[in-house]
């Protein structure tokens, strides 16, 4: 994994990817000092009962399945960030007339 050198408020995780999977990514996040109360929200086109436990019991903050729907999105990672106390009053997804600052945010914005 390639975050020694970043700062992140949120992880957004897939249970499917290459190399490492999700699971096993949550598993070291929680493991390793620096990075354990990073909040990480599980994004993946599972819905199964037992990838949702497995996600859960690695140490995921919350779980969310795909097709996704941008708007809810936002604010299901606002919530996320209030919860774990790192914020979440800047999250994308903000009514239209704050500017997003980000060209992620400009993305999820433009989403339908």
């Amino acid at each position: 994994m390639k975050m020694d050198k970043s700062r992140y408020d949120i992880l957004l995780v897939d249970i499917d990817m290459p190399g490492m999977d999700g699971i096993a990514m949550v598993r070291k996040i929680r493991s390793t000092p620096r990075w354990s109360d990073i909040p990480v929200v599980m994004v993946t086109g599972r819905e199964d009962v037992v990838s949702i436990d497995r996600a859960y019991a690695a140490g995921a903050n919350s779980f969310v399945t795909k097709p996704v729907n941008w708007r809810v999105l936002s604010y299901h990672l606002r919530f996320v960030l209030r919860a774990s106390g790192r914020g979440g009053a800047e999250v994308c997804g903000d009514p239209p007339s704050i500017a997003t600052r980000s060209p992620d945010c400009a993305m999820l914005s433009n989403s339908g």
